[in-house]
């Protein structure tokens, strides 16, 4: 584990946004770690609101998993993408690697460790509880908690796609069809 820590990423940048506070937890997960080093596999998903039933997860949740991907990954530990496809999708809107239908996805990774939190919303932000969890014990080796001023996360804005079809709304300007 010293060497997961001698690794600390440079942290200079002033900017306080998700990221800031991403990285902040990332540290303290780190500091408390057990079991995991530079060999372990680990993936991460997507943080869900501790009063929800965990199976869906917000814009914040996904964008935190996403900051601890590249989080994890600066700690020099190997992060598994299982949302990677075993071939890149030609379309006429993009080409894509990258996929949310499970039965296009490789099940049979060596996932050892696994980050995954819970989020409980307040008046002023958001209380975000980390973990780092083995995948075949359940036993935690690491834990982090973390605070997200509301203006954070407000700053968040969506792309206006929900499974892939643009969301529009029902107030459009007659002219402009």
């Amino acid at each position: 584990m010293n060497e997961l820590k001698s690794q600390q990423p440079n942290s200079t940048r002033s900017v306080k946004n998700l990221n800031y506070y991403v990285r902040t937890m990332m540290q303290d997960l780190v500091g408390n770690m057990k079991y995991v080093n530079s060999t372990t596999p680990m993936v991460v998903t997507s943080f869900v609101m501790l009063d929800s039933d965990y199976q869906h997860a917000d814009l914040l949740g996904r964008q935190i998993s996403e900051s601890f991907i590249h989080e994890v990954h600066k700690y020099g530990i190997p992060v598994l993408d299982f949302k990677t496809l075993d071939f890149v999708r030609v379309t006429p809107t993009g080409d894509f690697v990258f996929s949310k239908d499970y039965l296009e996805l490789n099940g049979d990774l060596p996932i050892k460790y696994a980050v995954a939190g819970t989020m409980v919303k307040q008046v002023s932000g958001y209380l975000v509880n980390a973990r780092v969890i083995g995948i075949e014990s359940k036993a935690v080796v690491a834990s982090a908690q973390g605070f997200l001023p509301a203006n954070v996360v407000n700053s968040l804005v969506s792309s206006g796609y929900s499974d892939g079809v643009p969301l529009m709304s029902g107030d459009r300007d007659a002219d402009s069809e």
